[in-house]
């Protein structure tokens, strides 16, 4: 369809109301994607042969379904970005829908951030990537990203293909985790990564980086020819990189100019996996491949060597504008007089961009072929209009708490809200990923009127014996634990702008940053109980709960006590708001504790089932003095006399509680504008 309008806009919302199942993008237009347009588990998002696809800045496919892309080698499907400078994000492949299919066929990857990023834990019936070209990927961030799937084992394998693809101008690689894992075949084969580049001076990580899993199943991780031609870090050489355990992978063949050995493998270092693949020139490559050995560029005339020389379409001077020129083509090499020069580049068939080394003084020089090198952005994932920078920050949050564990309330809620606090370093290491270490201090409680939030403080407490809930008076049952932890989170930034949204373009409002989170801590907790209380906090008493042992401990031979010391692990959801270098910050996390006394309730009787016999091990304890009437506190009005046959508590599982925290935090080490 070839028309004054040229441009057709994806409105998603109606697309998706129209066509609950397959959404179609018609042959030979142009499409623009603006935003997020999400294809939804059962759904399917086909485009033919000829379409162009325009991602507006930071735009994305979010397919969380089906996706058909069927262009043909005369007449692919292109995808590349409105506006090069400032990218879109390209397909994100989410979630589990084990019908579904992912089929790209025939298609080019123009000047976007990442072309397709599996994001982990997804899952579909079978992935064909195949005919495809990656092209002029200026970011850190893998062009194919890989991450370990979602299995279900008791199903058939899931079959993932990669093949017959040509990467080339790129700053970054494909990267591939867990092959070789069980209930996926992953299939490689003709793959070619042709000049790409990659900042510093490390190819520890290629420009193809197979993670083997663990344990690695041959049969799982199939490799055919794979050539890496001219890809570099600073000056060394790029190609395939495998990281993982002792494992030997075999391939069918790896070329390179000369048949050097592009691996960074058990070589290189003896902790990683071993390549076993013959090593063969680039000139033996079964499949169509082109590439210059070496440029010479004197004035008006240009010379480029090599077996293998890929069609010069055009020359270009620094304003990429063409000028006059006869390109002669011989056995070995390329003739190219010119005139209205200085030449700048050679533009190629396959769409290539070759800078010409510049012009020396003297009649020639020679040097090998480099790639134009754009604008350099960093680790983030749609906004390089602000690069990613790694970055630390310091924080701290504050509010309250409340338990979940043994003592039930009578009304299904929870009694007592008690204060919280953690002070914590956060590393956030991408757009995605940031690492928090943190200290806190938090009280929990049943039935604690001193708390700074206690409701129904004076009602009964519910029990449960022997899966029956039967009724306590609430004062002869309240507790106050404080805790004390050291944590580690992993905090994942939810969002496709994430990496505009953590690191947001000065001078610009603010962003919000959802995220969600999980961790371990190592746990202190101490539990008291409030043995004296008359109406007035400043009355109140506490005593230790630990050492009276009130299920015994102290004289029953098989009832040990239980150590302060355990450890948590939680989930959370954080939501800040960003603004400069400041965050203001809101999280509620679930955290489970491995112990089941944060609440001094285990599965023992009451006293060990005989007070007397527990009130002569107490041993010599403190008794507070009740303000209200000067008098020492005796153990009976403390602890009163309470014997059954029955278990305080009968279930396995161990203690929760739920703090909720506000607060701020700021970024270290990055100037505010």
């Amino acid at each position: 369809m070839k028309n004054s309008k040229s441009v057709i806009k994806l409105f998603v919302a109606v697309l998706v109301c129209l066509l609950p199942h397959t959404i179609w993008a018609q042959t030979a237009d142009t499409l623009r994607i603006n935003g997020i347009l999400k294809i939804a588990k059962g759904q399917e998002l086909k485009i033919n042969a000829g379409t162009q696809v325009l991602f507006s800045p930071g735009a994305s496919v979010w397919v969380e379904g089906g996706l058909s892309i069927t262009g043909e080698a005369q007449n692919p499907v292109v995808f590349s970005s409105v506006d090069p400078s400032n990218p879109g994000a390209g397909f994100l492949i989410n979630g589990s829908d084990p019908n579904s299919i992912i089929s790209i066929q025939h298609a080019t990857f123009n000047h976007l951030a990442r072309a397709i990023s599996f994001e982990p834990f997804w899952n579909r019936k079978s992935v064909s990537l195949s005919n495809l070209v990656v092209k002029n990927s200026e970011f850190n961030e893998a062009i194919i990203y890989v991450a370990s799937p979602l299995i279900n084992l008791s199903k058939q394998s899931v079959d993932f293909e990669l093949k017959n693809a040509h990467f080339f101008q790129n700053k970054a690689g494909v990267i591939i985790d867990n092959a070789g894992m069980s209930g996926i075949t992953y299939y490689l084969d003709n793959l070619i990564f042709q000049n790409n580049t990659i900042e510093g001076n490390d190819n520890s990580l290629g420009i193809l980086n197979i993670n083997i899993a663990s344990p690695y199943l041959a049969k799982n991780l199939l490799i055919g020819d794979i050539a890496f031609i001219q890809n570099t870090a600073g000056n060394k050489t790029l190609g395939l990189s495998l990281g993982g355990n002792q494992e030997t992978i075999v391939a069918k063949g790896i070329y390179s100019l000369e048949g050097t050995r592009t691996v960074f493998d058990n070589q290189q270092d003896a902790r990683l996996p071993v390549l076993e693949a013959p090593i063969k020139d680039a000139n033996s490559y079964p499949l169509a491949l082109c590439y210059f050995e070496s440029v010479n560029h004197t004035a008006n005339y240009i010379l480029v060597k090599g077996k293998k020389c890929c069609t010069i379409k055009q020359v270009l001077d620094s304003n990429l504008l063409a000028i006059p020129a006869t390109i002669n083509v011989y056995a070995d090499s390329i003739a190219i007089p010119y005139t209205n020069g200085p030449a700048a580049y050679l533009l190629l068939e396959n769409g290539m961009q070759i800078t010409l080394p510049t012009l020396p003084i003297a009649d020639t020089a020679q040097a090998t072929p480099i790639i134009k090198q754009p604008l350099v952005l960093q680790d983030t994932l749609v906004n390089p209009t602000k690069p990613w920078t790694k970055t630390y920050e310091v924080g701290f949050m504050a509010g309250l708490a409340f338990y979940v564990g043994d003592i039930k309330h009578r009304f299904g809620i929870p009694g007592v809200y008690d204060w919280s606090k953690t002070a914590f370093v956060q590393y956030n290491k991408s757009a995605k990923v940031s690492y928090r270490f943190g200290f806190s201090r938090t009280n929990i409680g049943m039935h604690n009127p001193t708390a700074p939030l206690a409701i129904w403080q004076s009602a009964s407490t519910y029990g449960l014996k022997d899966g029956n809930y039967f009724l306590i008076p609430s004062f002869n049952n309240n507790f106050k634990t404080e805790i004390y932890t050291l944590d580690a989170d992993f905090i994942y930034h939810l969002g496709s702008n994430q990496g505009k949204k953590v690191n947001p373009t000065e001078g610009k409002k603010g962003q919000w940053l959802p995220s969600i989170g999980t961790g371990v801590s190592l746990c202190y907790f101490e539990p008291y109980r409030m043995v004296v209380y008359s109406r007035n906090k400043d009355s109140a008493e506490f005593m230790k709960l630990r050492p009276l042992g009130l299920e015994g401990q102290n004289f029953l031979s098989n009832k040990r006590d239980y150590i302060p010391i355990t450890l948590n692990v939680n989930l959370s959801f954080q939501l800040a708001y960003a603004y400069k270098n400041w965050r203001l910050r809101y999280e509620i996390k679930a955290i489970m504790s491995f112990s089941d006394y944060l609440d001094d309730f285990g599965q023992g009787y009451a006293y060990g089932n005989n007070y007397d016999k527990w009130k002569e091990n107490l041993g010599d304890i403190d008794l507070p003095i009740n303000k209200h009437t000067g008098k020492q506190v005796t153990i009976e009005e403390a602890f009163p006399r309470y014997e059954t046959d029955l278990k305080r508590t009968t279930n396995m599982l161990p203690d929760m509680f739920f703090p909720q925290h506000i607060g701020v935090s700021y970024v270290l080490g990055r100037k505010e504008k």
